[in-house]
């Protein structure tokens, strides 16, 4: 071999040994500052996590928005009178203990309802399905329906709010009787 090609593969071993020096330096520097990304990048991803969730509450708030606009359904609840139905918002549920007619139960409710301050066009007392004879003079029921009328969300407050004045300032419930045609006393009960 000539001394050149000896020279030529002496500098090829030692440049080859100052790149291996080099990288040993600097690939400790490389993989400090790929750790020092994935730091900076996993408070973002934790920030995309927590707009992802907030933006599906979001939209589930505006779908519960947009239920609550809506006007009330027009159902025929006088044909519901069982209690395995689904509770309406803006419905309460009177049922007595004894058969009486519609005057008596609205004569006791009048009151109760007078406290709301609404037009009488605001609720209605309709009657469950007829029990007593008919022929001899009014219909007797034991259960019936108060709705109150108007948009939903503003029906349902004034269902809420008619709830709300059956507890006593003292935290003591109303009672409520009806007397019935033999001018026996009738337990009258009010429930959503």
């Amino acid at each position: 071999k000539s001394n050149f090609d000896n020279l030529q593969q002496q500098m090829a071993g030692k440049m080859n040994s100052l790149f291996e020096a080099y990288d040993r330096t600097v690939q400790p520097r490389f993989s400090l500052v790929d750790t020092e990304l994935l730091d900076l990048r996993n408070p973002y991803r934790a920030l995309e996590a927590q707009n992802k969730h907030m933006w599906s509450a979001i939209g589930r708030l505006q779908n519960s928005l947009a239920v609550a606009n809506v006007a009330t359904p027009a159902r025929d609840i006088r044909r519901q009178n069982d209690f395995y139905r689904p509770t309406y918002e803006h419905v309460l549920r009177l049922s007595t203990s004894k058969l009486v007619e519609r005057f008596a139960v609205l004569e006791n409710i009048t009151y109760w309802i007078s406290e709301l301050e609404l037009e009488h066009n605001s609720w209605k007392l309709r009657g469950g399905k007829a029990i007593g004879p008919a022929a001899n003079g009014p219909a007797l029921r034991t259960s019936w329906t108060l709705e109150f009328t108007g948009a939903a969300l503003t029906a349902e407050r004034r269902a809420s709010k008619a709830l709300a004045l059956l507890c006593n300032s003292d935290g003591g419930w109303r009672r409520f009787t009806c007397r019935n045609q033999n001018d026996n006393d009738a337990g009258l009960y009010i429930s959503p």
